[in-house]
């Protein structure tokens, strides 16, 4: 007596795992969202200016940013690099979809970053993007994607 052992769908599990293995990790299937949640939790933190932590502006710079821009926040005098981080980040992913840098979209926004990140003579450093803590949810958006993707090849997933 002959015992057959195989399984029916086992070569298509193994295709599906292979798949899922091959693409879940690819960070540009989560890219939109990601922004998404970028932008706004850096409206958060400039819309706070930094939760109250950034050091006041001088009186006289002040004066002059009142009669220039009127009552703007802290670090949104022109709006430029508010814009730059919560409506248009330079998104980079890399070759395989697996690492990702954001930064401010724009060489001029960039420096403008990095001088209020820094600080210099007479002006505090005022970091313009939230911490690290901040965007600890951004994992959240990753497995969101990746059970999305598992259920697009026939998973079950929840």
């Amino acid at each position: 007596m002959a015992v057959d052992n195989k399984i029916d769908g086992m070569p298509e599990l193994f295709r599906g795992l292979r798949e899922f293995a091959e693409g879940a990790g690819d960070l540009r299937r989560s890219e939109r969202d990601l922004f998404a949640r970028f932008g706004d939790t850096e409206r958060g933190w400039l819309g706070s200016e930094g939760r109250g932590s950034f050091a006041p502006l001088s009186p006289a710079y002040a004066r002059r940013k009142q009669q220039r821009h009127g009552p703007r926040p802290i670090l949104q005098a022109s709006g430029e690099l508010f814009r730059a981080l919560t409506d248009a980040p330079a998104f980079e992913v890399g070759a395989g979809g697996t690492e990702m840098t954001i930064r401010p979209g724009g060489p001029r926004a960039r420096r403008v970053a990095a001088v209020h990140a820094r600080g210099r003579r007479g002006m505090p450093a005022r970091p313009p993007l939230a911490p690290a803590r901040d965007f600890m949810n951004l994992g959240d958006v990753i497995e969101k994607n990746a059970v999305t993707f598992a259920r697009a090849l026939g998973f079950r997933a929840k």
